[in-house]
């Protein structure tokens, strides 16, 4: 059995951001939900990675992980992100941000995760059919060649509900969130702090719509000029 060990705080905040990317659509269940993985970053430490999209917006951010790792990738379904939720939800206040911790482990086919004890909570937990999420969309693979990329100087045009998706997360959590261009009709990047960053899909405008909006000014008569 492998286990891993990850703060409750920052876990409940990483599946409750990076879900908003997850699709909606019945008939999209590979990408209803959440692909869990870990990963290591440069500098060595292991980090728990989330990643979601609904083709038209992809979301993907991590979180340090104390001890261990996962065997492999760990598809959370909505419904069942809503039940890791709820575990959570007693464990991440204030008072217990520094001290709470989530471990998670894959065994026998099945994904468990609970929460460590601590003295003034029960110990609770949540398990569910290990899937390694297969069907899920091989998008890292576009996050990777966008942020290659690198800032385009061109304009770019994108759905309002979509910037607006990235911007709450941004609100929520308090922080500045960068937004470029990789290209003409291409993803468009947006990176909230220094754990979440995402790509939201280009539109095509008419020209009608491309057109720069006019500026007026106001017109000052010369006498009230010399008052």
């Amino acid at each position: 059995m492998t286990t891993l060990s990850v703060s409750s705080t920052d876990l409940a905040a990483l599946l409750r951001d990076v879900k908003q990317a997850a699709s909606t659509d019945e008939h999209l269940p590979m990408m209803a939900g959440v692909l869990l993985h870990t990963a290591r970053t440069e500098d060595g430490d292991t980090v728990l990675v989330a990643t979601a999209t609904d083709r038209y917006c992809l979301l993907q951010g991590h979180a340090r992980v104390e001890s261990g790792e996962l065997p492999g990738p760990v598809w959370v379904r909505h419904g069942q992100l809503s039940q890791l939720a709820a575990v959570l939800r007693p464990f991440t206040s204030r008072r217990r941000a520094g001290t709470a911790q989530t471990e998670g482990s894959v065994a026998d086919g099945k994904v468990t995760v609970r929460q460590a004890v601590l003295d003034d909570l029960a110990n609770v937990s949540v398990s569910f059919e290990h899937d390694p999420g297969e069907g899920f969309p091989d998008v890292l693979k576009v996050l990777s060649a966008a942020l290659e990329a690198g800032p385009a100087d061109q304009s770019f045009s994108v759905e309002g509900s979509r910037l607006a998706l990235v911007a709450r997360i941004a609100t929520q959590r308090g922080v500045t969130m960068r937004v470029r261009s990789s290209g003409a009709n291409r993803s468009v990047v947006v990176q909230i702090g220094g754990n979440l960053v995402g790509l939201v899909m280009p539109v095509r405008v008419s020209n009608t719509d491309s057109r720069p909006v006019p500026v007026f000014t106001v017109e000052v008569p010369a006498e009230a000029v010399a008052a």
